[in-house]
């Protein structure tokens, strides 16, 4: 595998900013296909399946000299690997653990545990019940699972329901008839005495459920009028934004109340992205074709730019520049075509010094 750097120069103010992010390719010559991939923040080490004939995890490190990525080992077999195939891998925030979904279940590796020799704690299969599937949302990406502040137990989100595993067992021990309609996303919410998942569902709720009281759900926040898209948190300040179809709501994550609704055009929004800054000063938005930088506090927009057909917000280097990836549409009756992505990096104002 190879890596391709992208740079982007930022000189609209009185100084310049350079802004990289990574492409990985696998040729074709290797012999393998990359069915899932993930990669740690300072783009050193990447984990992907690239094993023929099974869906073994991989890990690798890169070779800054020649941009590509040497394998270092196979993680620890699971005892789905030859079957089932990993529809997404995932890092939790402090990139110890790696979460990997599977067709009938998930795959936990402990990393603050394990070298690089041969003997590694072997990996974490928890299995959904008969008949219960995960199934890929989006490409890379399907149902998520996390684990307790005290790593007793792992939860996730499937359909309606929460699924809750013993780690030490790996036996299912619970399940939450969580919400009336599918979970589309569900994040932790592990900070300070918050030992908390947060989920949010196409029934146009959020909930926020306590793992240190058997699981009892601590409070369900107000439902907007319609289904919400997805759930952005500032863990630090107890603060989400949420993305429905005509405005971003922004919650109080103790009080259970919805504080704000942001939408530039009050009638007629079309809002398909929200996050929040993890200072919790900044929202960014995609709306009717347009990225939006509202500031918090005051809920006014100061950056507002056209960019049609968003499909991807991502936040760069702790909160300070946004990414936002767009493509033109399929023109009508047209299944397939050739298109060209467009990747904009834009700085967040006031989130930056002259250096």
């Amino acid at each position: 595998m190879e890596s391709e750097r992208l740079s982007h120069w930022d000189t609209t103010g009185e100084a310049s900013f350079k802004t990289s992010f990574l492409i990985v390719v696998a040729k074709k010559n290797e012999g393998f296909s990359l069915s899932s991939l993930v990669i740690n923040k300072d783009q050193s080490i990447l984990y992907a399946c690239t094993t023929n004939n099974n869906y073994c995890v991989s890990k690798y490190a890169k070779n800054n000299e020649d941009s590509k990525w040497t394998k270092i080992r196979d993680m620890p077999r699971s005892s789905t690997d030859e079957t089932e195939v990993v529809l997404q891998l995932k890092l939790d925030k402090d990139e110890k653990i790696l979460y990997g979904t599977t067709s009938n279940g998930f795959v936990i590796w402990h990393l603050d545990t394990q070298g690089d020799g041969p003997d590694q704690p072997e990996a974490i299969a928890l299995a959904l019940p008969y008949g219960i599937r995960n199934i890929s949302t989006k490409m890379l990406q399907s149902n998520s699972i996390m684990i307790s502040g005290h790593k007793n137990y792992a939860i996730a989100g499937v359909r309606k329901n929460l699924y809750v595993w013993d780690l030490k067992t790996g036996k299912l021990v619970k399940v939450l008839d969580a919400h009336f309609g599918r979970i589309i996303q569900l994040e932790a919410l592990i900070v300070g005495n918050w030992n908390s998942v947060v989920t949010s569902s196409i029934d146009r709720t959020v909930k926020v459920w306590n793992i240190n009281n058997i699981f009892e759900q601590v409070h369900v926040i107000d439902r907007h009028e319609l289904q919400i898209d997805s759930i952005s948190l500032s863990q630090d300040l107890g603060l989400a934004v949420t993305a429905t179809r005509n405005c971003v709501g922004v919650w109080n994550l103790r009080t259970g109340k919805l504080i704000a609704k942001l939408a530039d055009s009050p009638l007629g929004a079309i809002v398909t992205y929200a996050l929040i800054t993890p200072d919790a000063k900044y929202i960014i938005s995609a709306e009717s074709g347009h990225v939006l930088i509202w500031h918090r506090i005051t809920e006014r927009v100061i950056f507002k730019e056209e960019q049609p057909g968003i499909r991807q917000l991502t936040l760069m280097e702790d909160g300070t520049k946004v990414l936002a990836i767009s493509k033109p549409s399929n023109p009508q009756g047209t299944d397939f075509m050739r298109t060209t992505a467009t990747g904009v990096v834009r700085t967040i104002p006031g989130t930056l010094t002259k250096r």
